[in-house]
């Protein structure tokens, strides 16, 4: 829950993480089902690139952990990257 309010389309925070091909995180789900790891946090920016956020992450990737999400994800270009 925010502390403040935020106007439509402000920005809130940046989603942070490891960029991931579909191999690798297929390797990674698959170790975490092997750990008994049960919290996994990862957003697709592409068919082929993901954000894990769970071990490099910040707060961000408990935004829209709810049943009336109210966030939605914009990806950014910054100097070509």
């Amino acid at each position: 829950r925010l502390l403040q309010d935020v106007a439509e389309d402000d920005l809130i925070i940046e989603y942070v993480g490891e960029v991931l091909d579909r191999e690798m995180l297929q390797r990674r789900l698959q170790r975490s089902k092997v750990s008994g790891a049960n919290d996994w946090y990862c957003l697709a920016i592409s068919e082929d690139q993901f954000i894990d956020s769970r071990e490099k992450g910040n707060v961000s990737r408990f935004i829209n952990h709810s049943c009336s999400p109210n966030c939605r994800a914009e990806q950014w270009t910054v100097n070509g990257h």
